[in-house]
């Protein structure tokens, strides 16, 4: 159930497994293999959040010295440094601007997103960055 939940499809799990597809079909579908399911569901939901929010916590604390990397480079500018420090200010909601406002709102929330809406959001980012 938990290589089902992290989106295997049954014919993977079945040679993994190494049984029959109809064996995993007739597991995932009774009423025990669903409860299983929606408990590894709920684990891998968890994880990813404690993932993210672990990750969240690490860019918050670079974001001073990230900030400071951008003021210094205000005379010397290496373009892999400032990259590095745009990203880890966008990652903790403080949005690329040319004016710098002095009042910055909450920083956004990104545990919500998929995996795939958060690679298109690095996307757009790295697009809008150029």
């Amino acid at each position: 159930m938990r290589l089902l939940a992290e989106g295997y499809k049954v014919i993977a799990v079945a040679r993994e497994v190494g049984v029959d597809r109809r064996t995993v079909r007739e597991w995932r579908d009774s009423p025990e293999g669903q409860r299983l399911l929606d408990e590894a569901r709920k684990t891998r939901e968890a994880l990813q959040a404690e993932g993210r929010e672990a990750a969240l916590r690490i860019l918050r604390e670079a974001a001073p010295h990230a900030a400071q990397r951008l003021v210094d480079a205000l005379e010397a500018r290496p373009p892999a440094s400032v990259g590095a420090a745009e990203a880890i200010l966008a990652r903790v909601g403080l949005p690329r601007s040319a004016v710098l406002e002095t009042t910055v709102g909450p920083a956004l929330d990104l545990s919500a997103l998929s995996d795939d809406e958060l690679a298109a959001l690095e996307a757009l980012q790295a697009k809008a960055r150029r």
